[in-house]
């Protein structure tokens, strides 16, 4: 008996399970045998969930990275037993002809990339992987902004709704105007947020653009006394205390350290540079939502490496290592990526040779089978398994 005749015979969720450990670009391809795998892979979550636990079995030690580097944004690859970095790229193809433009990252969840470019004039959600992307149609009728307004993103994963949402939070100049508005993907449409009564702060434009966790997106407020959440499920803010150290810092006079929120292995952290960069404070919350939980993780000192601003990456060795994103003090605004000793206060470059311009957005990267192209509410006509898997069969043998 032929092989292929052999993997036809085989039951449906033996075939299953063979696919769920094919490379996402495979998968991509595989998309167009018949509609049961299309529906398969565009949305069935059990299967995406299936396909990623293999794939994290498969690079257990091993994790991305992205970032953005003017039109193109930056795939690195770093296992925890080898510090040696893997880089690889691609043109965002909206600007792939544009080498001028820059590309910002606005967020990344399921492997999905929120990216922005031309000031915020275009935002679009891509998957690199599937290579597909969808742009976002901007919100209708924003009023003119003021000197003193701002603008902050959010993006993150809806956990009951399995919907990927951009959170656009503006003010136009006074604390109490402040103008919120969600973009559902399965909507394809934004919404306004009644906003004003329980959102009386004012962002801080620090640090990465948004902080994804626990289905909800955080930003620190501008006086940095808590940190502001949005729940995309319930779509509604909460506050988190932050360390009680830095609380204290911010409400004293002589306030001389610039903080930025992010999240590291899954923790909220926040990293305090005293102005001048004579030291920085890491910061993690152990216990999401327990103020208390707040513990200093451990400090760099200006001579380990002369840096004017770092985000923590990943531990590294056993949490004896960190790795970090440094932008230099000197350099014309140069990153590099360095392994910071905590036991002897000391931090190697370990990518001097290819220093890129500091970028605030790197952040983890997992692949995953989210489409772009067909959302689970486009797909209404899905044939019943057993009936499409003939049709493959059959298909399968003609060709």
């Amino acid at each position: 008996m032929s092989t292929s005749k052999i993997i036809l015979e085989l039951p449906q969720e033996t075939i299953v399970e063979i696919l769920s450990w094919l490379p996402v670009k495979s998968i991509a391809r595989f998309k167009c045998v018949c509609k049961s795998w299309l529906y398969l892979f565009a949305t069935d979550l059990q299967f995406d969930k299936l396909h990623h636990e293999h794939a994290t079995k498969k690079n257990i030690n091993v994790t991305r990275f992205i970032t953005s580097k003017a039109n193109r944004l930056l795939f690195c690859s770093v296992d925890v037993h080898d510090t040696r970095l893997r880089w690889d790229f691609k043109y965002h193809p909206l600007f792939s002809n544009n080498k001028d433009e820059s590309v910002e990252i606005l967020g990344s969840s399921n492997g999905l990339v929120c990216a922005s470019a031309q000031r915020d004039t275009i935002i679009c959600f891509w998957n690199p992987a599937m290579n597909e992307y969808k742009t976002i149609p901007m919100p209708e009728n924003e009023s003119p902004t003021h000197l003193d307004s701002w603008l902050r993103y959010g993006f993150g994963y809806d956990l009951k709704r399995n919907d990927y949402k951009l959170v656009r939070v503006q003010s136009y100049g006074n604390t109490v105007n402040v103008s919120v508005k969600v973009y559902s993907l399965i909507l394809n449409a934004w919404k306004s947020i009644s906003a004003s009564d329980n959102m009386p702060y004012r962002l801080s434009a620090a640090g990465p653009a948004t902080s994804y966790l626990n289905g909800a997106v955080h930003w620190l407020t501008l006086d940095l006394q808590v940190i502001v959440s949005f729940d995309l499920a319930e779509e509604i803010f909460h506050e988190i205390p932050g360390p009680q150290e830095l609380a204290d810092r911010s409400s004293s006079v002589d306030d001389r350290y610039t903080k930025h929120l992010d999240v590291v292995e899954g923790l909220l952290c926040i990293v305090s540079i005293l102005v001048g960069g004579i030291y920085g404070d890491v910061w993690v919350m152990k216990d999401y939502g327990v103020k208390e939980s707040w513990s200093k993780l451990f400090r760099i000192p200006q001579y380990a490496i002369k840096f004017s601003y770092f985000k923590v990456l990943k531990s590294m060795h056993n949490g004896d290592k960190f790795l970090l994103d440094v932008q230099l003090r000197e350099g014309d605004d140069t990153t590099v990526w360095a392994l910071y000793d905590v036991e002897d206060r000391w931090a190697g470059t370990i990518n001097k040779d290819n220093a890129f311009r500091w970028s605030k957005a790197t952040t983890v990267y997992e692949e995953h089978l989210v489409s772009l192209l067909s959302a689970p509410k486009q797909i209404d006509d899905a044939p019943a398994p057993e009936e499409e898997n003939e049709r493959c069969k059959k298909r399968a043998r003609l060709s």
